[in-house]
């Protein structure tokens, strides 16, 4: 088996990373499954119990009966618990009995893209698909499926949008029927995206401007958190539109990490309708199949090359 890059986990770490642990060690594992008592064990092998502490007090001093290790790996499956319950069903690990379970749909599911893009990077993948491109139409068909509504990958390098920024932001407007563009800045030819990945909003059957809109932005790399405040809609339309959209648009944010409950605060006032790992699986289950197709190679080659060594 490959090294795993969660293979290095202590007593410290937080829920979500010994839940990431078990959830890529099942994949490998012969039997596709972790249980708590494996995550208990790793943790007392690690001896790293000695190094949390409660009031000043090292956790060894009262950790008996691996109360502490075991307090661990309860927290652990709880998070794997609520993973199941935030992603409205698509889930793609069974929980039963203290034990996750890779199925045989897990391999395939966009869950799983998204767990290995936050384990291994985007360019782990293979190099016959565009990784960045594929998160960005998830991304884009769960803001369309969240607002019922439609929406326009506007990101740099654009693929199916005008490559030109100018273009781009006069196609934007056109397909919205809302605002008026381009203005003129003296730096307008050096754009790209100007931080703007997504756009996505829920037209009315009179077609007339006053709608919500979302502006998005994507983050796949481990700075995510130094991106989430780097959009700001207000911002953009103001310096690129020669007229404002009615109602100012919401801010959105797309990543595949998971975010701690007692950090979701921090992570959701500056990002605004922030898409974590759990809820861009769940609202993007419905793209198309092609789509859901290179999902799946780009999985097997990830899974083969990183996971399981074949």
């Amino acid at each position: 088996m490959a090294t795993l890059a969660l293979s290095a986990i202590g007593a410290s770490d937080p829920a979500t990373r010994h839940a990431d642990w078990l959830e890529l060690t099942a994949l490998a594992a012969a039997d596709r499954s972790r249980s708590l008592q494996d995550l208990i064990q790793v943790i007392r092998r690690s001896g790293t119990s000695d190094t949390v502490t409660d009031g000043g007090e090292p956790v060894e001093a009262f950790d008996r009966g691996s109360e502490i290790s075991e307090s661990v790996a309860e927290a652990a499956f709880a998070e794997l618990e609520a993973r199941q319950t935030n992603c409205g069903g698509v889930y793609p690990f069974k929980l039963n009995q203290q034990t996750v379970r890779a199925m045989r749909t897990t391999d395939r599911s966009i869950y799983l893209f998204l767990f290995l893009i936050a384990i291994f990077g985007a360019k782990a993948g293979p190099p016959g698909i565009d990784t960045l491109a594929l998160f960005d139409e998830l991304a884009a068909a769960a803001a369309a499926s969240y607002l019922t509504g439609e929406s326009y990958i506007f990101g740099f390098p654009r693929r199916v949008a005008p490559a030109g920024f100018v273009a781009a932001v006069a196609d934007l407007v056109s397909q919205m029927r809302e605002g008026q563009g381009n203005r003129r800045r003296p730096t307008t030819r050096f754009q790209k995206d100007a931080k703007l990945d997504i756009v996505s909003w829920r037209s009315f059957a009179d077609g007339r401007p006053g709608k919500l809109i979302a502006f998005g932005q994507c983050a796949t790399g481990d700075n995510w958190r130094d991106k989430l405040a780097e959009l700001v809609p207000r911002t953009f339309y103001s310096l690129w539109l020669a007229e404002n959209p009615v109602i100012d648009p919401v801010r959105m944010f797309f990543m595949p990490f998971r975010v701690p409950d007692d950090e979701w605060p921090e992570v959701a006032y500056p990002g605004g309708v922030v898409f974590d790992r759990c809820r861009l699986a769940h609202h993007a289950e419905g793209v198309p199949r092609a789509i859901r197709q290179r999902v799946a190679l780009w999985n097997a080659s990830v899974l083969s090359n990183k996971v399981r060594g074949r």
